[in-house]
Parts: structure tokens; sequence; C-alpha cells
């Protein structure tokens, strides 16, 4: 009996939880800024702290600190001056040190080592290096992406000079929602950076010219982007607006991490989940034959941190991969190492954090408590634990994504695809139990669309995916397509102009509004033009001007003269005359902009202009016709059973006429060799009736 309550006691002793399930820095750690606050956190309540009993030394010098509790489960330890660099560190809690609400607290110890110097310089090589990409990947993409041709031109919508018009092309019933973008240039001095919301055409609701990625809607509906200058990496910050864009929130990193703008998540505690680049000097003959001695090898940090730099959760690649994790495609043996690259993280449904690591080929799931890895995924991943469903897999991949119902997409960059790199966008099942993943949806272009970095893969609804293509893919930018392959639009820009992802959301300012969201003209039976008005509202404490506008049928057109100047608080009366040139409906989109002077910034709000011409009995019988081949490739046949002259016109989906012919045959051939892919309106009067038809030219 002696021996059983003996072992029972031994047994319990080691299977009793430790203290502390988590702490910053890990014991071991190696590379840690002299910034460093240490950080503990206990699933047991604390009740009190015995700071006596708390050492925290470096050759066994006592270093004072501050302990400071925060709801009653985290200790932050504060040195009181920053830590010597290239330093061995050691905690130690005395036994007692830490009254809980049902014990006391055991002895503690945590050692870490500080980084060797000052890495500032590294971290902007790090980033200067980043532009200069491999020419071989840079002549890949423009071989394969050149069966697009981007032949916008300025319209007379006020654009500044240098701005990187996009254009819309195969528009065939979008997803309403607006389309959140930067376009960046590189490599060019053609244009210049700005971030932009685009409606459906490709008009921007909102642009602003500034070095930005990572345009997105948080969670509390505000906007963020990070302010990215990767020529001066440590003034980098997100920047979170409120819908008038004014400044809630800047986002920085703590511990002396330069946050890097791949990706933020706000958390439900208003913290956010950042990442940054850590560039370190290595001596890789110690890891590699052939390793250079000092190295720079660069690792990831990832954190959870709130708006004054405290941290609230670290963690390091350092302390969780080898650099030999590293894809074939890293050279270990140069003098300059990326061996992670994360570039974006998300939470899975259990809340623990999936992470991609593009130069690993990897998706890897990390603990959100304790930090620790739970498991590694990718075809192409040394360290992969999944079986895979396809032997191509993702290669160099970015914007890992969790669906509601646990799939996982990704935006396969498909830099070390064979025989020739193609990027897609790709949709795996994952049974984390069984460790398998199977693809059940991909997409890529037919003509072998290949990005070599950037880049998103974005579900917008239950049936359709939002593409960004990505660094190198130019023109094409963006596509919307249906999982079942058919195509709702295109979005092409100028050479050397890429984006960072693309995403859609229902999100509107609030800097001025209308009092209508629809101008209806209702039937048109005159000759003169029909007016009608709706009024502007200044909801700003600062005047604005309403500088231009755009619409795109000539059918509409404004009245009221610009610039329109509204006092705060004040609203205006804005004229709009309708005049249709046809037969129809006229459905059309009138856009007011509002500039700063310097024109740096756009908002704009829309308003839909609608109107038809009367109808009578025997008018739009499009049982009177019928249209073929559609979709049409080269000719299009129409077949008229309308006696006598009759009158087709044809337009295209901004309302340009781009034909008008008369004839007395029943069945006529269009040629649409001139035609750009799209939707078209047509009608065909005579004297005994209308009808409409519409065509798709592929």
């Amino acid at each position: 009996m002696f021996l059983s309550v003996v072992l029972l006691s031994v047994f319990t002793t080691f299977a009793q939880e430790p203290d502390f399930y988590y702490s910053s820095p890990s014991e071991g750690s190696e590379f840690i800024n002299p910034e460093q606050v240490i950080l503990l956190k206990t699933h047991l309540k604390i009740v009190s702290i015995n700071s006596s009993l708390f050492d925290f030394k470096n050759d066994q010098i006592n270093i004072p600190v501050n302990i400071r509790i925060e709801g009653e489960h985290t200790l932050f330890i504060t040195p009181e001056n920053y830590l010597d660099r290239d330093k061995e560190y050691k905690l130690i809690l005395k036994e007692g040190a830490i009254e809980f609400a049902k014990k006391r607290s055991d002895f503690f110890v945590l050692n870490f080592h500080t980084e060797e110097k000052d890495n500032m310089g590294l971290i902007v090589d790090f980033y200067r290096k980043g532009r200069q990409f491999d020419v071989s990947e840079l002549q890949a993409a423009d071989q394969l992406n050149k069966d697009y041709k981007y032949e916008r031109e300025q319209n007379d919508n006020n654009y500044p000079d240098m701005f990187p018009l996009p254009e819309i092309i195969n528009r065939n019933s979008p997803d309403p929602r607006p389309l959140f973008i930067n376009m960046t240039p590189i490599w060019t001095q053609n244009y210049k950076p700005y971030i932009m919301i685009l409606d459906t055409y490709g008009m921007p609701l909102y642009f602003k010219q500034i070095n930005a990625i990572d345009l997105k809607i948080l969670p509390d509906g505000n906007l963020a982007y990070c302010n990215f200058d990767m020529l001066n990496p440590m003034a980098n910050y997100y920047l979170t607006v409120d819908h008038q864009f004014t400044t809630i929130d800047t986002v920085k990193m703590g511990n002396g991490y330069y946050i890097d703008g791949h990706d933020l998540i706000l958390l439900s505690n208003e913290h956010y989940l950042t990442m940054a680049y850590d560039p370190q000097v290595v001596d890789m003959s110690e890891v590699v034959p052939g390793g250079q001695t000092d190295a720079v090898v660069t690792g990831l940090i990832l954190q959870e941190v709130d708006t004054d730099q405290n941290v609230y959760w670290q963690w390091s690649s350092w302390d969780h991969y080898e650099i030999t994790d590293a894809s074939d495609a890293v050279d270990l043996t140069s003098d300059d190492i990326d061996y992670v690259h994360g570039n974006a993280f998300e939470f899975d449904l259990d809340s623990n954090i999936l992470l991609s690591a593009r130069h690993m080929d990897e998706i890897t799931k990390i603990n959100y408590e304790t930090g620790d890895i739970i498991w590694r995924m990718g075809v192409k991943a040394k360290n992969n634990q999944f079986m895979f469903s396809d032997t191509v897999g993702w290669s160099h991949q970015h914007d890992i994504r969790v669906l509601p119902n646990g799939n996982m997409t990704v935006y396969d960059n498909g830099n070390l695809h064979k025989p020739f790199p193609f990027s897609q966008a790709v949709e795996y099942q994952i049974d984390q139990q069984n460790l398998t993943a199977e693809k059940v949806w991909s997409y890529k272009q037919d003509t072998n669309v290949f990005a070599f970095a950037t880049g998103s893969n974005r579900r917008i609804s239950e049936n359709r995916a939002l593409i960004g293509w990505g660094l190198g893919s130019w023109p094409l930018l963006v596509s919307e397509v249906s999982l079942d392959g058919e195509k709702h639009f295109d979005m092409l820009g100028p050479d050397s102009v890429f984006i960072y992802r693309a995403i859609k959301y229902n999100w509107d300012h609030n800097v001025f509004t209308f009092n209508k969201d629809t101008l209806d003209f209702g039937i048109y039976e005159g000759y003169t033009p029909v007016a009608r008005t709706f009024k502007v509202a200044n909801q700003m404490n600062d005047t604005i001007r309403i500088t231009s506008s755009y619409n795109h049928l000539n059918d509409y057109w404004l009245v009221t003269q610009l610039p329109v100047v509204i006092a705060p608080g004040e609203e205006v009366n804005i004229i709009v005359n309708f005049q249709p040139q046809g037969t129809g409906e006229f459905l059309d989109v009138l856009t007011l902009n509002y500039d700063n002077a310097d024109t740096t910034i756009r908002i704009a709000r829309q308003i839909v202009l609608t109107g038809h011409t009367p109808t009578g009995v025997n008018e739009y019988q499009n049982d009177k016709i019928s249209v073929y081949p559609n979709p049409v490739t080269d000719r299009l046949s129409l077949h008229m059973e309308f006696k006598g002259e009759k009158i087709i016109r044809v337009y295209d989906i901004t309302g340009k006429q781009i034909l008008d012919e008369r004839t007395k045959e029943h069945n006529i051939n269009i040629s649409t060799n001139n035609l750009r892919p799209g939707v078209y309106t047509g009608f065909i009067s005579s004297g005994d009736g209308l009808a409409t038809f519409r065509f798709v030219k592929r």
C-alpha cells in the first residue's frame, strides 16, 4: 500500500501542469533584440507577486526590472534599460515568487541570448535586395503573359498625371461590390503608386497616391493599409482609418521589430496580429558544406501587439524551424539567405494560426497558446506531413485562407512548377485528423499566366473566386471567375505596375452622401431633355469641393456646373438631364469626384441613372428574332420575322453605339472581328414592333 501511494504521488507530480504554458522569449532563444520585454502566461490565477524572488541576470549581475500583472494570467517583465547585445540572460523565479489562487509558484528559469549586433542595416539591405528579382523569373513571366493587351487611354474623368488607370475587360455580371487593390510601379518611372477602391467598370471610388500595400477592411469596418517603403522599412506602419478616412490607429511592432506589410489581422480584443522579418548574421559553415561564415540569414517574427506596442504573444522562426527546411531553390551557400519568407497568416476554425512560409513551400499550423507547431504541409515542403491527392501542390505560394467549411485556399505562384512555371488559384479539402489534403478546385488561365511574387486567391461568394495575379503578370492583374470556370471580368494594367492583393468588400465612406441611390427618369416621351435633381450633403467638418464627374452614356449629362463647393453640414442640388438617342432601357452610373488640392486623393460617390423609351403592344417581341451562335467568335447571324425595313442598333456595355444598320432582309450576318470580348445589347425596330437581343463576344 505504501509503495502504491508513493507511486501515485510521483505520477501526480510529473503530470502536474507547469506554472507557465508560454514564455517570450522561449527557453534557449537566440537573436533576441535588446528591446525585448519578457512575457509569461499561466492558466492559473495570479493573486500577488514577491518581486524580491525575481532575479534577472547577465554574467551573474542582477538587472533591475519592472513587473506588471495583466488580466490575472499574464506577467510583463520589463528591464529598466535595454539589454546588451551578444549576451546570455537568465530569468529566475524562486519558489513562491508568485502567489496563485490555489498554490505558490514552483522554481522557474528562462535562458536566452541577444543578437550579436544591431541589424538595422541588414533590414534595409533585405528590402533593397527584395526589389532585385531574379531576371530569369521576370523573363519567364513576360513570355507567358502577353496574350492580353492593355489599351486603356485616359478618359475625361480628370485623372492626375502618371495615374496607372485600370482597364476592365470581359465584363460579365461581376460581383457588384467594390474592388480594393494597390497599383505599384516597379522598374518604371511612368507611373506613381496608388491604393484604390474601384467599381465594376474600373472607375475609382477612392484613390490615394502613396507607397502602400495590403489594402483591406477590418472586422470593425475600418479601412487599413500598410505604409510600405522598401527603401526605408524602419518607417513602415499600418494605418487604420474610419469611414471619413480619419486616422484611428497606427500599428507598429514591439520588442524592437519593424513591421512588414504582408499581412495584418485585427483580433477580437482590439489587438493586431503582425509580422516582421529578422535578418541575423549566421555562420552557415556550421550548417551546410560550403556555407559562408558570415551569411545574413533572415528569420520571421509573428506578434500580437496593441497600438502602444505592447507584445502579448511572439513567435520566432528561429525557435521552430531549421534553416535547412528551406526549399532546394534557396541557395544555403549564399551570403544572403531568406529561408522562411512568411507572407500570409490566417486563423483556422479552431483559432490556431496558419502561416504561409513561401521559401519552404509550406503551410504551417501553429498553436496560438503555446507557439508549438501542430503540423506542416506542402507537396514540395521538406517537412510535409500530409498525403496529397495531387503531385503538383503549390510552390512559393501566397495568401493562405480558410473557408467556412474548413477548406483551405492558396494562391500558388508556381515558381518551381515543371516544365515551366505557371500561377493558379487552388482549394484543398483538409482532413487534419488523418493528415490528408484533397484538391477540390483550381483555376489557371488558358494562356498560363505566371506571376513570380505576390498575388491572392479570395472566395467572394459560395460560387465565385477573385484572383489577384501578382507581380509579373502584367497586363493581367485581376480576374473574377465562377468555380465552374465562367469569367466575370479581367482587369488589366500597364507593364511594370503590379498589385499585391485583390479583395472585394461591402464598404462605403461617409465624407459626402446623396439623398437617394437611384435617379429615375421614367418613360421618355418627349423631344427635349428631361431633368432630375438629387442632393449632395457634406458630412465632414471641413468644406469639400465636387471637382469632376463621369458617366458612361451620352444619353445622360450633368447640368450643374462644377466645381461645387459644399460647406460643413450643408447640402446642394445636382441636376442631371436625360435625352435618349435610341430605344430601350438606359442604365448608367454617375460618379461625382471630390479631389484634394494636389489631386493625390480622390473620394467619389455614385448614383444609378435609369430611364427608358415607351413600349407598345407589339414592342420588344423577342420571339420574332433569333441570334446564333451565342457566344460568338467571328460572325453573328440574325434572323428577324418583322416586315418591311428594319433598323438594327448594337451597343456595348458602356452604352456606346457600335452598329447602326438598315435592311429589308430577314437574315443578316454581322462581323464581330473588331469587337472586344464582352456583352453587347442590340435593338431591332420596324413598322410593326421592336425587339431586343444580347450576345457575348468571346
